[in-house]
């Protein structure tokens, strides 16, 4: 029975730590992406619109090759006057990434300790039961 519960504490551990290191690989890859994005925003960025439709003054002429009409527009966004804030955007996120990771390594070293406490914990059990 004592030995059923060490296996249910030990089984337990690891779950527990499993899901920490889980979370941690989670905000690892979530901090990443936000690192990548920061760093798109340097890039230019091009875009083309357009609409078409149909325009009367009168409801009854609305719909007819009279009413139709369309428009397009490019747009272009280049990162000169807000250099420094999309810098200063991606050292952020480069420091909050480094800070998920320093976390995540933290939970693993943190789930091995455990895990080997656990198991050192069973063996002293065993040993104590069997002397």
């Amino acid at each position: 029975m004592a030995a059923k519960n060490a296996i249910l504490i030990i089984e337990f551990a690891i779950e527990k730590e499993q899901n920490g290191v889980e979370l941690g690989k989670a905000i690892v890859d979530a901090s990443r992406a936000r690192t990548g994005v920061a760093r798109a925003a340097f890039f230019p960025n091009i875009s083309l619109t357009g609409s078409a439709g149909y325009i009367s003054s009168d409801l009854s002429d609305l719909i007819g090759e009279d009413g139709f009409t369309w428009s397009w527009g490019p747009s272009l966004d280049l990162p000169v006057f807000n250099w420094g804030r999309r810098k200063a955007s991606l050292n952020v996120a480069r420091a909050l990434e480094l800070a998920a990771v320093a976390s995540y390594e933290k939970a693993i070293q943190t789930a091995f300790r455990e895990v080997s406490d656990a198991l050192a914990g069973r063996r002293w059990y065993a040993e104590q039961v069997a002397g």
